[in-house]
């Protein structure tokens, strides 16, 4: 009788097993092989400190990023190289955005800084001051109008004057 009830919570204990391990999600491989797409991390060893900012160009063919350690690096998504960095700021960047053609990147940082660079050949092009920490940029999408955000406000510049 003992080894009778034994055998039923062994038998019980593998059915709930059974059961349990049918719910198990599949493996990363089994997805892979099923089609399913999932976001993936990726390690990016370029800046020195925290990302706090990223834009893709308007073609998709570049990703810039800002961060703490003060500068906007430029990658290939694709490839997952770095392309370039852009150095300058004072402290740390917390704005990034393309141009609608993608020629030119704006960056805005803590310390009220916001810089103009040309994509190709990260040339600084212009520089502005914020009235505080900038915490947004942004083009208009005929690249007339350019606006910046932080703690006080929103400031617009004409940048065909």
């Amino acid at each position: 009788m003992l080894l009778f009830l034994r055998c039923l919570v062994y038998l019980s204990l593998c059915t709930a097993i059974d059961f349990v391990s049918s719910r198990v999600p599949p493996s990363l491989a089994q997805q892979s092989a099923m089609g399913v797409n999932r976001p993936e991390l990726v390690l990016q060893t370029g800046h020195a400190e925290g990302v706090g900012c990223v834009a893709f160009s308007p073609d998709g063919l570049l990703l810039a990023s800002g961060s703490a350690d003060k500068t906007v690096k430029l990658w290939d998504p694709i490839s997952r190289r770095e392309l370039r960095t852009l150095a300058g700021h004072k402290a740390g960047v917390n704005a990034v955005s393309f141009r609608s053609d993608g020629r030119w990147l704006a960056s805005g940082s803590t310390d009220g800084g916001i810089k103009f660079w040309d994509v190709t050949s990260g040339a600084l092009l212009r520089d502005l001051r914020g009235n505080g920490a900038v915490r947004s940029v942004a083009f208009s999408h005929d690249g007339r109008w350019f606006a910046s955000a932080n703690d006080k406000g929103i400031k617009r510049w004409d940048l065909k004057s």
